[in-house]
């Protein structure tokens, strides 16, 4: 068995005998080339980092539709390419899975570990995904988004009840008892604007 740039050749023998030789490569699945256009589509630019060697990464960064990525990379070149983009003014996530990711986990603005990675990878993420796919990490960055968009909504809600209440309230227009009633349906209307995000719908 040995590596060329992109295959593992495999020798089958029968009695000392060469009968067969087998090329294996890692195929890519469906989900994941779906994901990386839904990250795309949402204006996040997918950089492929992988300590394999040019031909593979760039074979595999073609049939994903990547176009950025480095080969060979160690784990000070993944730690130096997400501290680069993050001092560019980019917000890096960094998404990983082993010994090798870590440091470059940590130094992202947000991180995330597939849960059946490395202990390492995982303590050192903000997220760790139960379903090892990218298309876990999709959803995880999609509901993340919608969340703070619900958390502005009603924080503008709130606001501006208050600032159209509190002018009643002074000028005597508004007593304690419908206002007290007032601010229980605001918090009634928050909570149940909030629970719509219930009907995320993940991959």
């Amino acid at each position: 068995t040995y590596k060329s740039r992109d295959h593992v050749i495999v020798g089958v023998y029968s009695d000392d005998q060469l009968v067969a030789v087998i090329a294996l490569a890692d195929s890519i699945a469906q989900s994941s080339m779906q994901a990386i256009r839904d990250l795309q589509q949402s204006g996040i630019e997918p950089i492929l980092l992988s300590g394999d060697h040019e031909q593979v990464v760039a074979n595999v960064a073609h049939e994903l539709g990547i176009h950025k990525w480095v080969s060979s990379a160690t784990p000070s070149d993944k730690l130096a390419e997400v501290t680069k983009a993050g001092d560019s003014g980019l917000v890096v996530a960094m998404i990983g899975d082993g010994v090798n990711d870590a440091a470059a986990l940590a130094k992202a603005h947000l991180s995330i570990a597939m849960g059946s990675g490395a202990d390492i990878a995982t303590s050192s993420a903000d997220i760790v995904l139960m379903r090892s796919s990218m298309e876990a990490a999709v959803d995880a960055i999609a509901i993340s988004r919608a969340t703070m968009r619900m958390i502005r909504v009603n924080l503008f809600w709130a606001f501006a009840y208050n600032v159209a209440a509190i002018p009643l309230a002074m000028s005597g227009l508004l007593g304690p008892l419908v206002g007290a009633g007032a601010m229980a349906f605001s918090s009634v209307f928050v909570v149940n604007n909030s629970l719509r995000l219930r009907k995320f719908q993940p991959h």
